[in-house]
């Protein structure tokens, strides 16, 4: 008998969210795919303020990365469980902000967001420091 692995269970979990969702709004795999990195980048921009460094060395961070694809998985949960069932544009409209850092930043308390974003910063800065 082969047992399932929680990291095969999670990620079965995200592809068959992301499929959901693919139908649910009309769009392909490569959009999704896109999306989800557009969405990615914008939330990186928004955590550096305009810092250009800052900035850098998110987008190139697999630990950044690894946060963003578990909080868009969270998001995308979410929204399945919450708003399948309404008009399309709405659907868009509601996607797309739940996707955004000002989404996120108005679902979770300022304590808690602080917190995990000064854990991600550690993460990225101890990748950083192996690379060099």
């Amino acid at each position: 008998m082969e047992t399932t692995t929680y990291i095969k269970t999670i990620k079965a979990q995200d592809l068959n969210q992301q499929q959901q969702i693919c139908e649910l709004l009309g769009i392909t795999e490569m959009e999704y795919c896109q999306n989800q990195y557009n969405k990615g980048l914008a939330y990186a921009k928004a955590q550096v303020d305009g810092d250009v460094f800052g900035y850098a060395i998110l987008e190139r961070s697999k630990s950044f990365w690894a946060y963003w694809k578990n909080e868009f998985a969270k998001r995308e949960a979410h929204f399945l469980n919450t708003f399948s069932s309404y008009d399309y544009e709405f659907l868009l409209n509601e996607y797309d902000f739940i996707h955004s850092a000002a989404g996120i930043k108005s679902s979770k308390p300022v304590e808690y967001l602080e917190k995990e974003i000064a854990y991600l910063w550690h993460q990225v800065w101890r990748e950083e420091r192996s690379h060099a």
